[in-house]
């Protein structure tokens, strides 16, 4: 919560919110590693530090005291006229930068709630999930009577410690940890020896503790033994809660395909550099799960739950090219190929399509969960889908990838979209979005790229084209004197707030399709519960009618026929019969047909739930990806930039009114005066 009140107050950025959030959220101990982040980055002194934590511990007993004044009130206990006046003194004591107290102190001290009552508001504050710092309610105040320790203080509970030490009636000093979870006692020479097991208890459901309490007959040996006066006795003890660990999945392969490299130390594209492609053979280990440590909860001498994180379970998926062990830990590959793990968490093994000729009317568009070779051009019109994706150029075509692409001559009216890196000779009115870096040897021209890595031409231009690159522009030349200038944004990844926004959008749809199906399941189930109930009434009444139709069979005892009357009853009866189990059969026709919707309706929903697990997992990954590729906003230049290009960072822009050599645009913050909120500007060196 540090954090964001430090936000609020505005004695941090935005950015340094989400850095420091970023780099602290897997320790331990969250709060103080924010701390220490803070302190390291000289972002905040430890004064403000500890003025932040004095309003975080400020904040906890404002909220505690409304929730204990909506339980009491909720309870019939007390009226909101006699709990407001009460909350806005104590808001008043916040605001004048000193801790409040507890309310039900003050109620009680006011007459207005009996001991009995706070504990019954309290327990019913905390069933509803209510704070687990517990306030020290003493039965009167003339208990608490200085401790002999020099003539100070009976208590040392300080500002920032909940460690109680307070001498209690009967000659004791209470002892109670910093954490609640342990309290202690300790007799004084005035401990008086005819106090009871039942006083001991009274003094402690006076201070509201009331778990884990010593049995009766240790009680009982505490006060007739002489001892305890140095040793203490533990009269109550919580339970520790216990943090489990989350799973995690260690993979025996190389998992980043968005890695530097692809170009020489000139700055050319070596297109012969296929990358480090891991080819592997059937039956190979490829990742391994740990299991998860289950988290315990605990609970503490107030009785307050103390709720420890679930630890998160993983699991290992595959969709292709690979199978599970027995027990589900390990995943190895069923065939000969390239592994390689996708944004949703699958790992699959991927071999690779050979097309020896033109994407095009002959061969349609070419799609494959594989790696695609192409010795030819992909023609307008045409789309190949794959994994990595290897084509001689591009004239009109798509291509959806989600691995690297790599075009060893052009890209001409072409749409690219790529999870990995683009490499290219040239581009010429193209649209261009990639995860990984945009390489380019040549030139871009009247073109159109989203990229959330860098765009690299560092030995090309860049000419009356629209680019955004999150983690900066490097080039030779941008624009020229004749063509429209181009506008460059960087420091800002746009291609992953789209595609986040997109799964967003799936999620919500498939939630959607995911309602009515549970809907649509749970009308038939209601209808097959009616239908057989009906059914058992049917079967009941077929059964009468078969008892009733073999008795009627039986010949008169007398030898004489039956009369012309009970035949044709028996035939009523016949036909009554058959007409039951025909109703009876037809319902159980229906029974089936919505047993084998019901069936459909459960493999559709197994479907939607695996799509929501995987979009959920690339989720949460494009935002670590976020979180840690934070961008940068930076254009260099290392030839001739020309007038009229514009500039955008994440907060400011320029636009240059000069032709310039060899200049890098970059944003930076000025820090402001006076309590103002901090400014930025992009400035320009040569």
């Amino acid at each position: 919560m540090i954090e964001k009140i430090a936000l609020q107050k505005r004695l941090i950025t935005e950015d340094d919110y989400r850095k420091a959030v970023a780099a602290c959220k897997a320790e331990e101990n969250y709060e103080e590693a924010l701390k220490e982040y803070f302190l390291n980055h000289n972002l905040l002194t430890r004064e403000k530090i500890i003025q932040l934590d004095n309003t975080v511990k400020t904040l906890t007993i404002l909220k505690s005291n409304i929730k204990f004044g909506d339980t009491a009130v909720k309870l019939g206990m007390i009226d909101m006229d006699s709990i407001t006046p009460l909350l806005q003194e104590q808001t008043k004591i916040a605001a004048a930068n000193k801790r409040p107290q507890f309310i039900g102190r003050l109620l009680m001290a006011a007459g207005k709630l009996t001991r009995e009552q706070v504990l019954a508001i309290s327990n019913a504050q905390r069933k509803k999930g209510g704070p687990t710092a517990a306030p020290q309610i003493p039965k009167q105040e003339a208990e608490q009577k200085p401790v002999e320790n020099g003539g100070k203080e009976p208590s040392d509970q300080s500002e920032n410690s909940g460690k109680v030490t307070e001498e209690v009636k009967g000659g004791m000093i209470l002892d109670i940890d910093e954490h609640a979870m342990a309290a202690y006692l300790r007799k004084t020479d005035s401990f008086d020896n005819t106090l009871t097991v039942e006083d001991i208890y009274d003094i402690l459901a006076d201070r509201l503790i009331q778990f884990g309490l010593a049995k009766e007959h240790m009680i009982e040996g505490f006060i007739k033994t002489s001892g305890f006066k140095t040793n203490r006795f533990e009269v109550a003890t919580g339970v520790q809660m216990i943090q489990g660990k989350n799973a995690r999945i260690e993979y025996y392969f190389d998992t980043d395909y968005l890695k530097a490299g692809g170009m020489d130390e000139k700055g050319n594209i070596d297109f012969k550099d296929r990358g480090e492609i891991p080819k592997i053979e059937e039956d190979t280990l490829l990742a391994e799960k740990f299991p998860a440590l289950e988290s315990q909860d605990g609970k503490n001498i107030y009785g307050h739950h103390l709720a420890a994180e679930p630890a998160k379970d993983l699991e290992l998926k595959s969709q292709s090219g690979a199978y599970l062990s027995d027990d589900g830990l390990r995943l190895y590959s069923q065939i000969k190929g390239y592994p390689n793990l996708g944004w949703s968490g699958n790992v699959n093994v991927l071999e690779t399509f050979l097309v020896k000729e033109d994407v095009g009317y002959k061969t349609g568009h070419v799609t494959y969960d594989g790696d695609i070779d192409i010795k030819g051009c992909i023609k307008s019109g045409f789309k190949v889908t794959g994994h990595t994706i290897r084509v001689t150029e591009v004239d009109g075509g798509e291509i959806y990838a989600t691995g690297d692409v790599t075009i060893l001559n052009g890209a001409n009216n072409a749409r690219i979209y790529a999870l990995g890196k683009v490499r290219v000779k040239f581009i010429h009115s193209s649209q261009i979005s990639c995860l990984g870096d945009l390489q380019v040897e040549k030139e871009i021209v009247d073109s159109s790229a989203l990229i959330s890595g860098a765009c690299k031409i560092e030995q090309g231009e860049i000419i009356a084209c629209q680019i955004v690159a999150n983690n900066g522009v490097f080039v030779k030349n941008l624009g020229t004197q004749k063509t429209q200038p181009n506008t460059i944004r960087v420091g800002q990844d746009l291609f992953v707030s789209r595609a986040i926004k997109k799964i967003n959008e799936k999620i919500k749809a498939i939630n959607t399709q995911k309602e009515k199906l549970l809907k649509r399941k749970e009308t038939l189930e209601t209808d097959n519960q009616r239908k057989y109930q009906a059914a058992a009434r049917l079967s009941s009444e077929l059964e009468k009618a078969r008892i009733t139709g073999i008795s009627m069979l039986k010949p008169p005892e007398d030898g004489t026929e039956q009369p012309t009357q009970a035949k044709s009853t028996l035939k009523q009866n016949k036909a009554y019969f058959t007409r039951l189990n025909k109703d009876l059969n037809q319902l159980f026709n229906h029974v089936g047909q919505n047993e084998y919707q019901i069936h459909t309706i459960c493999e559709n929903l197994e479907d939607l739930y695996r799509q929501l697990d995987d979009l959920n997992f690339e989720n949460e990954n494009y935002m670590e990806w976020m979180n840690v590729n934070v961008g940068r906003p930076v254009v260099q230049v290392s030839g001739v930039v020309f007038s009229g290009t514009t500039v955008h960072g994440r907060h400011s822009s320029k636009e240059t009114k000069n032709t310039r050599s060899r200049a890098t645009f970059k944003e930076i913050i000025k820090s402001a005066e006076g309590g103002r909120q901090n400014t930025y500007e992009i400035v320009i060196h040569e």
